[in-house]
């Protein structure tokens, strides 16, 4: 309960903000060869995965929920797409 408290005050400082911006673009930089900056018209270019029924399971293994389905760019192509720089 605790945990939910600080989110929801987390959240409505943010709002608060009357400077505070919604961006429309995600940045994929540091150690890769390809610094990327996406935004939405890009990510909706890119493949994407949709699920189907999927449990949600707490950390004890009970399952909690079922999600019917979600979609979207997995993460991995993204980071394949920036190619991580690789320490030898």
């Amino acid at each position: 309960m605790r945990k939910v408290l600080l989110v929801l005050i987390f959240t409505f400082s943010l709002f608060a903000n009357e400077n505070y911006k919604i961006s429309t673009q995600i940045e994929v930089s540091g150690l890769v060869e390809n610094i990327l900056k996406l935004d939405v018209k890009e990510l909706e270019k890119m493949s994407y995965f949709k699920s189907g029924s999927t449990p949600v399971v707490c950390m004890s293994g009970e399952t909690k929920d079922n999600v019917e389905s979600y979609e979207g760019v997995l993460l991995k192509d993204i980071i394949d797409k920036a190619i991580i720089k690789s320490r030898e």
